[in-house]
């Protein structure tokens, strides 16, 4: 007779094997998958935030343009145009705007990525931080 190990019922597993490989394998494919599941989602973020930012760029440029043509040429009216904008989408303009003589405005912003792991590990936090160059002009006559 093979000796049982009786398990939490009282009822007995032949060789004492609990099922602990299956727990232990079960446990495995799961961190996997939830790492896996992380990384994706921090990626698919990040990807997103870097679309929705060229946009934004883009938008804060044709603003800023905007401004540009209804002042009197003034570049602080333009840079406050472009920030109101990009800070209404959570974003920075960042130095550096230019504005050509036709009223093309060419700037940088950042937009940090809403994930779940790189925005909470600080070694990892420049990788969720994305910078969109944008440029327009304004086409309303002034």
């Amino acid at each position: 007779m093979s000796a049982r190990t009786p398990d939490r019922a009282g009822r007995g597993h032949p060789n004492g094997d609990r099922g602990g490989i299956v727990l232990g394998w079960l446990l495995r494919v799961t961190l996997v998958l939830v790492v896996t599941a992380v990384i994706a989602f921090d990626g698919i973020s990040v990807g997103l935030a870097k679309i929705g930012a060229t946009d934004d760029a883009t938008a804060a440029a044709t603003a800023a343009s905007e401004a540009w043509q209804s002042s009197p040429r003034d570049p602080t009216t333009a840079l406050h145009a472009a920030s109101a904008t990009a800070t209404a989408h959570g974003e920075q303009v960042l130095p550096g705007m230019t504005i050509a003589a036709d009223g093309t405005v060419e700037l940088r912003l950042r937009r940090v990525a809403n994930t779940i792991l790189l925005q909470r590990v600080p070694l990892l936090a420049r990788f969720g931080q994305v910078v969109a160059v944008g440029s327009a002009r304004s086409t309303s006559s002034s």
